[in-house]
């Protein structure tokens, strides 16, 4: 009986001396964090556990830690950011035999589940541009049926200028005889006086 009571009283110190410092404030999942506390030189090496009363299991973080470090820099594993986490200092052979718990604190998200999210807003952004320029493809596919249909009426439109345009080339040649007979008849004038100089001119020399 005294030898279980003097066992009790040797383990009640080594309890009470081991004790975390202040939880980390900038734990995410999936990146490191430094966890202190301090100890006595009758602390023995232990084992950390991370625990959150929705896990069904604890965690091991760090196995046979030195004591008298007093600090350790973990790397948090993949987990759902929340609060009411804690770690535990726990017997290397028993991981129920806790030695402290420290107090509860927060570990956000993995910085991959908000790239996931950026990248797939981008992905939805990307198929809706994807998804307008078909649509502006296809307007633009459609609408030459409707100008090639346009072209015909102002191909008629052209074709009847045309012969607009003909019709006073015609007249234009018409008037150039007209100009020319004009230009004739005024020789035939000059030269009917000059046949009528000359018989005067002969009668003259006939008498």
């Amino acid at each position: 009986m005294f030898n279980k009571i003097a066992l009790v009283a040797a383990v009640l110190p080594f309890v009470q001396a081991l004790t975390w410092g202040a939880p980390p404030t900038d734990a995410v999942s999936t990146q490191q964090s430094t966890l202190t506390w301090t100890a006595t030189d009758s602390d023995t090496v232990f084992s950390i556990e991370l625990t959150h009363p929705l896990l069904n299991d604890k965690i091991a973080i760090a196995n046979n830690v030195n004591p008298g470090d007093q600090s350790i820099t973990v790397t948090w594993p993949v987990l759902i950011g929340r609060d009411g986490y804690t770690v535990q200092a726990v017997n290397i052979g028993n991981i129920t035999d806790v030695f402290a718990t420290s107090s509860a604190f927060n570990i956000a998200a993995p910085p991959s589940v908000s790239q996931s999210s950026t990248a797939s807003g981008a992905s939805g952004a990307s198929g809706s541009a994807t998804a307008s320029g078909l649509q502006l493809q296809l307007l633009r596919n459609t609408a030459p049926t409707t100008s090639r249909t346009t072209p015909s009426g102002s191909g008629s439109n052209s074709a009847s200028g045309s012969a607009s345009q003909t019709a006073p080339n015609s007249s234009s040649s018409s008037a150039a005889p007209t100009s020319i007979n004009g230009n004739g008849a005024t020789s035939a004038k000059v030269n009917g006086g000059l046949v009528a100089l000359a018989a005067a001119g002969a009668a003259l020399f006939a008498l």
